[in-house]
């Protein structure tokens, strides 16, 4: 009888939160130390068996270590035969290894027993007996199935179970869903419409898991979006503008199309071709739209334009004719065609072919053409027209339209009126009409008797022509605003001195000098002899904040006043401040200030001239206590602050002018600042938000200040997952 020692391995204790089965391949492969003792140990029992011995082969698997062990060797087992005692060499190999040996019972193994194919049930052998025994429950198996969010796992009772595995998320390919799973089930929502995706040919999302080419209009070149999110290619009938159309569905390559009030680059876009320029719109067809259309048979005349076509206008019938003659195809010259033709000498009358006399101021050639039947000057006239200086054409008289006659042009004799005398005698002087129906006469102020002189303002003239053809006393002149010069008033200046006292000399010519309030350039201007801010002023009207002229702030032009309280049009408070109507000046809303005084509204507040007192709770009149708005307005203060420590405790101004704690969203430092009681990642929270990868700021969650939801999933701001692992979006962690 053999008997044998049997060693078998350490078991290695697995870590509680390592659920994976040892790998087959670690309980098969022996290291190569290993095999070597079980070659030695075989030798040696093969050598002291020497005879009469019968060799046992069957291995004892237990003996064999785990891979990768490097430890010192077995014992060999000690086996009698035949009265014959020998031991087994020493093995070599991994650590725990024992010398080789032969199994004589049912199993040395586990590895000696049968297979039950089942990754749940693990071989035994005890006491060199085969046996099974559950694996332990949560250890996952090989076969799983890829994104149906759960695993299989031993039950422990020798059987595998389904359970949740929210980190086996699925994926539907599709790029317009979310995939998750939720409590062990996949789930894909759809994205958001609008999202980015490129599948199918598609540019967005529709919110129901479709990546469309377009959501809306505007996202087609064409502005045509079909309900199966394609863009449709722009048609002259699609219902919108596009392509080259000028309006919806017309112009462009859609033709003469667009009807009255549609938009048109030119008139062939339009349907009656009138495109209006100055606004871009078709015009319905009209009888002076200088375009054939309607049922007009020429441009604008005919057919409902009525009887306006001239002679060698398009006709139909006589009707569309002026003279009420169409020879069928174009309308005829007649006697009542409203034109100047038909060798008459004005419209529908005179010459050698009408009937009908013209009518004064028509072109004629004889008597016969003129209803008057006088024709002077080439027109019908309505008098003679034979007397002096007389003419009946507009050209030929000073005034007034052909057919009248009237006094001929000055400096003209159409009809060799007159002649010329000398000069003392005041008659007939140039042979020329004088414009008034009269010849020419030597003109008033010719010398004819008396010298001329001028004295004390007064200048006497020399007795001269009267101009009307006599010789008579010319009398005095005052000089008025003008100084006498030797023998007559001046009439123009170099400077005042060649003016009177009621004048002043301005480019070369004196003029009077102006009355208070008028507009002036200087004191010698104005008959008071002050010129202030661009009026002739009651006194001079110098100092701060004083105006003449209610252009610089005065009451009225002319009178010097204070400007008023308020203003300051010409600068006077040098742009800091305004006039306080009292000839003084103070500084406007929004300046720096130490008291009241100092300031035009009468209020200083927060170190600068306030719109108003701005003493309520939680009000400020500068930007910094504010936080916002300009200087000089009083305003709330903002939410979260309290400058002034109005509030006290841990209220602050609630940007409404009263104290308050702060609300959701609103930056913060303890919970006891928030209306909600909660102060997560520095805003004012809506629950305490102390779930795993959860936060209550937009920049980790992406849902806003103050709302406490998942941390964006790849993401780990607060470094709450260990090593490599990172928040998974659903209150946990995933590698």
């Amino acid at each position: 009888m053999v008997s044998k020692k049997i060693v078998r391995p350490e078991k290695t204790r697995m870590p509680p939160s390592d659920l994976s089965p040892i790998p087959s391949a670690s309980l098969a492969k022996p290291s190569r130390r290993l095999l070597a003792g079980v070659f030695l140990g075989t030798f040696a029992f093969l050598f002291a068996a020497g005879t009469g011995c019968s060799l046992i082969t069957k291995t004892n698997r237990e003996l064999i270590g785990e891979t990768g062990g490097g430890g010192e060797g077995g014992t060999g087992a000690t086996t009698s035969i035949g009265g014959t005692t020998s031991s087994g060499g020493s093995g070599g190999g991994g650590t725990g290894g024992t010398g080789g040996s032969t199994c004589t019972t049912e199993c040395c193994s586990p590895l000696d027993c049968p297979d039950e194919n089942n990754e749940c049930i693990q071989r035994t052998c005890e006491k060199g007996v085969c046996g099974t025994a559950p694996v332990k429950q949560g250890v996952a198996i090989s076969a799983q199935t890829a994104g149906d969010c759960q695993k299989l796992v031993c039950d422990g009772n020798g059987a595998s179970e389904s359970v949740a595995d929210n980190t086996d998320i699925p994926d539907d390919g599709n790029q317009c869903t979310v995939d998750k799973c939720q409590s062990g089930v996949p789930k894909n929502t759809s994205s958001p419409a609008g999202e980015l995706c490129t599948q199918d040919g598609g540019k967005k999302c529709d919110g129901s898991g479709m990546c469309a080419e377009c959501l809306s209009p505007s996202d087609c070149q064409s502005k045509v979006c079909t309900v199966a999110g394609k863009c449709a290619p722009a048609s002259c009938g699609d219902g919108v503008k596009n392509g080259d159309e000028t309006d919806v569905d017309c112009g462009g390559v859609c033709g003469a199309s667009c009807l009255e009030g549609d938009t048109c680059a030119d008139a062939g876009d339009c349907f009656d071709h009138v495109c209006n320029v100055m606004t871009l719109t078709c015009a319905a067809a009209t009888c002076s739209d200088t375009v054939k259309n309607g049922d007009e048979t020429d441009v604008d005349c005919g057919g409902d334009c009525g009887a306006t076509c001239a002679a060698g206008d398009l006709c139909k019938v006589d009707t569309d004719c002026k003279g009420g003659a169409c020879s069928g195809a174009f309308c005829l010259q007649s006697c009542t065609d409203g034109e100047l033709n038909n060798a008459e000498m004005g419209t529908d009358c005179g010459g050698p072919i009408c009937t009908t006399t013209c009518v004064n101021g028509t072109v004629c050639v004889v008597p016969s053409d003129c209803t008057s039947n006088f024709c002077v000057d080439g027109v019908c006239c309505n008098t003679a027209c034979d007397s002096t200086c007389v003419a009946c054409s507009a050209d030929k008289k000073a005034a007034g339209m052909d057919g009248e006659c009237g006094s001929a042009k000055a400096a003209t004799d159409p009809h060799d009126d007159c002649g010329i005398e000398l000069s003392t005698t005041c008659g007939d002087a140039t042979g020329l009409c004088d414009g008034a129906g009269a010849c020419e006469k030597w003109p008033m102020g010719t010398a004819c008797d008396d010298v001329a002189s001028c004295t004390n303002g007064i200048q006497n003239n020399a007795d001269g022509c009267n101009g009307t053809g006599s010789c008579t006393d010319a009398g005095t002149v005052a000089c008025g605003v003008y100084a006498c010069g030797a023998t007559t008033c001046k009439t123009t200046c170099v400077d005042d001195t060649d003016c009177s006292d009621t004048g002043y000399c301005l480019n070369t010519a004196c003029v009077a000098k102006k009355v208070i309030g008028s507009a002036c350039l200087g004191n010698n201007q104005c008959e008071s002899g002050f010129c202030a801010d661009g009026v002739c002023c009651n006194e001079a009207c110098g100092g701060l904040c004083k105006a003449c002229s209610s252009a610089a702030g005065g009451q009225t032009n002319g009178t010097c006043s204070p400007v008023a309280n308020g203003q300051d049009p010409v600068g006077d408070c040098g742009g800091t401040g305004l006039c306080d109507g009292v000839g003084g000046c103070k500084k406007n809303v929004g300046q720096t200030c130490a008291l009241a005084a100092e300031c035009l509204s009468g209020n200083c507040a927060d170190g600068f001239c306030c719109n108003t007192p701005c003493v309520g709770l939680c009000q400020a009149c500068s930007n910094l206590k504010k936080g916002s708005g300009a200087n000089g307005s009083c305003g709330f203060v903002g939410v979260g602050l309290d400058p002034d420590e109005e509030c006290g405790g841990i209220t602050n101004c609630s940007g409404g002018g009263t104290c308050a704690l702060l609300p959701l969203g609103a930056t913060c430092s303890l919970n006891s600042e928030c209306q909600s009681g909660f102060c997560v990642d520095g805003n004012c929270c809506n629950s305490i938000c102390q779930g795993a990868c959860q936060a209550c700021t937009n920049a980790k969650t992406g849902v806003g200040n103050g709302l406490c939801d998942d941390i964006v999933a790849g993401t780990d701001p607060d470094d709450e997952c260990f090593e490599a692992l990172v928040c998974d979006g659903n209150l946990g962690c995933t590698p």
